[in-house]
């Protein structure tokens, strides 16, 4: 029951890695602008330069936006793998299966699953695993 919970915690403290260095990376790259005044040092001769910087402050709001909205997104990814991580750990000490399969089918839900692609898979694997040890326990056993 503690092989799924490691791997959990790896994928958990793995993605919220991978996490910070996307943000970092795109919040030092100087490429990582779009400015009016770049746009309108394109603009192609005979254009209407007041529909141009119409047009340049449109797209410069939608990409800043949008980078915006990156970063919110990676800054609340980088909150939930970490929360999960704690969670794994407090499985680890505890060794309590509801904790497990608490965890387990939050590692379900796709989009904010630790690893999108590798919490839904391990996910069912803990969560196996965590039904299996909590219907072995022998208070849960009738007459018992």
């Amino acid at each position: 029951m503690r092989a799924p919970a490691i791997v959990l915690l790896v994928i958990g403290v793995g993605f919220a890695g991978l996490s910070i260095v996307a943000l970092t990376i795109s919040s030092q790259n100087p490429a990582n602008s779009f400015s009016v005044a770049d746009c309108m040092r394109n603009v192609p001769p005979g254009a209407d330069p007041a529909s141009v910087a119409g047009m340049c402050y449109g797209q410069a709001e939608a990409y800043n936006t949008g980078r915006d909205f990156f970063k919110t997104v990676q800054i609340g990814l980088i909150i939930v793998n970490i929360v999960f991580a704690l969670v794994m750990i407090r499985f680890l000490r505890s060794n309590d299966p509801e904790t497990l399969r608490k965890a387990s089918i939050f590692a379900l839900i796709p989009g904010i699953s630790p690893g999108i692609l590798l919490g839904i898979p391990f996910g069912i694997w803990a969560l196996v695993a965590a039904t299996r040890a909590r219907g072995a326990r022998p208070e849960d056993k009738p007459g018992a």
